[in-house]
């Protein structure tokens, strides 16, 4: 199982970038960060590099509503978009956390509800001015914790995934 997740500096790919890319594979965090790449479709690319050859399944919340999409649209905006990627985001085999959601309220109400607690104070909304203010080290926290997060909700449904 690979854990998955984006940070963006908004909900709108057409005006937003994505800051981070962030996986949890093996009990290891692997992110690929903007301001360390200088370059938002490189690192969309070494997210797609890194599954490419991967037969696990990709997890996360919210993920085929916005994170999938969300990159496919910055790189058809970046003139990146290759059926190729197309055909590579098709293959694999992406398992949607909200499907196990009772109600769809968000996940911090889900959590809530679960008795999960965070550990950062950060949320996506903090996002783009920590982007801003260059307080990368918080955003990163906050990526993270998105991931723990996800990996408890797993284990307290006992999900088989």
């Amino acid at each position: 199982m690979i854990l998955f997740d984006i940070e963006t500096t908004g909900l709108n790919p057409v005006r937003d970038k994505v800051l981070t890319v962030q996986l949890k594979h093996d009990g290891k965090i692997v992110m690929w960060k903007l301001w360390e790449e200088n370059d938002e479709t490189k690192i969309i690319e070494k997210f797609f590099d890194y599954i490419k050859n991967s037969n696990e399944k990709i997890v996360g919340y919210n993920i085929s509503r916005f994170d999938v999409n969300f990159l496919l649209a910055r790189m058809l905006m970046n003139k990146k978009l290759t059926d190729n990627l197309l055909k590579l985001v098709d293959s694999k085999n992406w398992v949607e956390l909200t499907e196990f959601q009772k109600n769809n309220h968000g996940l911090d109400n889900w959590l809530k509800e679960l008795s999960i607690p965070r550990k950062s104070p950060v949320t996506g909304r903090h996002i783009p001015t920590l982007f801003e203010l260059k307080q990368y080290d918080k955003i990163v926290e906050h990526a993270i914790d998105d991931l723990v997060v996800c990996e408890e909700i797993i284990k307290k449904l006992n999900l088989k995934i």
